[in-house]
């Protein structure tokens, strides 16, 4: 694996229960990170396999779900207390813990936040061959009226990976990477 370590959120821990480690080829598993406020994730889930693992939650969460969770092996970081859990304090601890390439795979709302707040350079995606009608979002919060208000995406490169497309391109807005 190429990043440093791998975002997503409480909402796709819940629908997937993902390990969100390193499988069919060579590398190492990078730092797992899940934002979870409450920590409502389950102990019993099986990102929890395998350590070098870090939560986000909010600063009022119950001290003793935060050392259930430690016990498990998790590491949990909150904000000091009323200070909002939001995604510049999430970048800024986890470049303190040394990374620097994140990777997110996450669901609408932590795709929302990372566009939204500009701290997206790169977007990738994959599309399989099949039409299913109303499903999962891209993004929750974005709304755009118009094709003017459009995020574009520039240097874009593209791939199969079986029958699956792989795309991917830089925030127009973003440095050149």
């Amino acid at each position: 694996a190429e990043a440093d370590a791998l975002l997503t959120g409480v909402g796709t821990i819940a629908a997937d229960d993902p390990e969100l480690t390193v499988r069919d080829c060579d590398g190492r598993t990078p730092i797992r990170v899940v934002l979870d406020r409450t920590l409502r994730t389950p102990l019993s889930a099986k990102i929890f396999a395998g350590g070098n693992l870090i939560f986000f939650a909010a600063s009022d969460t119950d001290k003793n779900i935060i050392a259930d969770f430690e016990k498990n092996g998790a590491r949990v970081i909150t904000p000091e207390e009323n200070t909002p859990l939001n995604i510049h304090f999430i970048l800024s601890k986890l470049s303190e813990n040394g990374v620097n390439y994140l990777m997110a795979e996450s669901g609408a709302g932590v795709t929302s936040s990372l566009i939204e707040s500009g701290c997206a350079d790169e977007r990738a995606l994959v599309a399989a061959p099949k039409i299913m009608g109303n499903g999962v979002r891209f993004s929750d919060k974005i709304i755009l009226d118009n094709m003017n208000q459009c995020i574009s995406l520039k240097n874009i490169k593209t791939e199969m990976c079986g029958d699956d497309l792989y795309l991917k391109g830089v925030f127009s807005c973003s440095p050149d990477l």
